[in-house]
């Protein structure tokens, strides 16, 4: 079984030789400034998707997720 940091440090280390190769050899056609920096678009992405999750999580646990014995029929007494 291969443990959570060697696949940590080989997505990393893919990342960085991707992000290499883009700053190397794709020429930057931005439309707008922000469009020149390094990696932009995937570290917008990644921030977007981070946020996606752990905003759904605090809206599932604040107004989807229900106590434990929600459907036991309202009294607080153990049968």
């Amino acid at each position: 079984m291969v443990s959570t940091k060697k696949v940590l440090f080989i997505s990393a280390s893919v990342i960085a030789l991707l992000i290499l190769v883009e700053v190397m050899f794709v020429h930057p056609h931005a439309e707008y400034w922000w469009h020149e920096f390094v990696a932009f678009d995937a570290i917008y992405g990644f921030i977007g998707c981070t946020l996606i999750i752990v905003l759904s999580k605090l809206f599932g646990k604040k107004f989807i997720q229900r106590p434990e014995h929600f459907w036991d029929g309202g009294d607080d007494t153990d049968v």
